[in-house]
Order: C-alpha cells, then structure tokens, then sequence
C-alpha cells in the first residue's frame, strides 16, 4: 500500500509532548530504555484522554523504511480507537519525513488496530527467547496457529515466540 494511500486521514487527537521519560511511563517500558543511545533519532507520539497521556507509539527510520515499535494504550482507555491514531500518525509522519515503507509486527490483539491503518499480514515471525521452556513455546505455538513444521521437534531453537508480521505499506517510488 502507498503511503500517500494510508486508509485513515491524520487523526485529530489530543497529543502531549514528545518526552521520552513520559513514553516509557505510558508504554510501561522500564527506567533508563535506550539510555545510551540519541533519541533524537527515535519519532514518539503520545496520546492523551481527558489531559492525561493514555496511548504511545515509537518508530524508527533506516534506509527508507519506519520500523514502528511499542504501540500500546493504557487499559482504562482501550477500545477509543487511540491505538489506531497513535499508529496512524506514525505511518504519516514517516511519509512526511520520506519514508517509502513502515513495517511492524503484531500480537493477535493489535492485528485489527493495525490493518484499519492499512497494515498487511505478511505471516509469522519466530523469535528465540532464551530459557523458555519446551512446553511453554508449544503452548504459544497451538494458539498462534503455527504450522507444525515449526515446532520444538524440527526447529533448532529450544524456546520459540510466535507473532504475525504486519508489514510494508509502501509508496511509489519516484
């Protein structure tokens, strides 16, 4: 999909300032995340309900694309549509800032959030988490309907996280 072509318009939402101290209290990521690194080069958008910051969503430029992370509301302000906004936003100020594509990936809850902005499920990514037992990765397996191919017989990695890619709107190139 293009980016010109996002299925929302920019949200009109009510938008607290861009601090990184306050995204990870929204985001409910720990103290001190990415400390050492410039956060300058990380695009934040935080949402607000009433005044107070309830939604947040990170992305991340390189080589034209904009990796877009940690979109999440706070449980008392779900199903507002304040995901969708938070990752709407992002999609359009990657545009803005000439990015040809935005990709992400997805938890089963967030797929309808994601494909009302134009997302596409493009499969299943495996992601090794050290020290997760067997049983509990085919227990994440079974509900997130992975093949079995994939399962702890056949694959090389003892402990296996599951989660949909939705990824790659695109723009034209020009």
């Amino acid at each position: 999909m293009a980016l010109a072509d996002i299925r929302v318009a920019p949200p009109e939402v009510e938008l607290a300032p861009p601090e990184w101290s306050e995204y990870l209290r929204v985001a409910e990521l720990p103290r001190g995340l990415l400390d050492d690194v410039d956060q300058r080069a990380f695009h934040v958008r935080i949402a607000r309900l009433a005044g107070a910051s309830v939604a947040s969503g990170m992305a991340f430029d390189l080589d034209g694309d904009c990796g877009i992370y940690n979109v999440g509301t706070l449980v008392h302000a779900r199903r507002r549509g304040l995901g969708t906004a938070v990752t709407a936003l992002l999609a359009h100020d990657a545009a803005a800032r000439g990015c040809h594509t935005a990709s992400l990936q997805a938890t089963v809850m967030a797929e309808r959030v994601y494909a009302a902005v134009g997302f596409r499920d493009l499969g299943r990514i495996l992601e090794y988490v050290p020290g997760q037992s067997t049983r509990r990765s085919s227990q994440m397996r079974s509900r997130s309907s992975l093949p079995s191919l994939c399962g702890p017989e056949s694959h090389p990695l003892v402990g296996v996280n599951a989660s949909r890619s939705i990824a790659r709107i695109r723009r034209p190139s020009r």
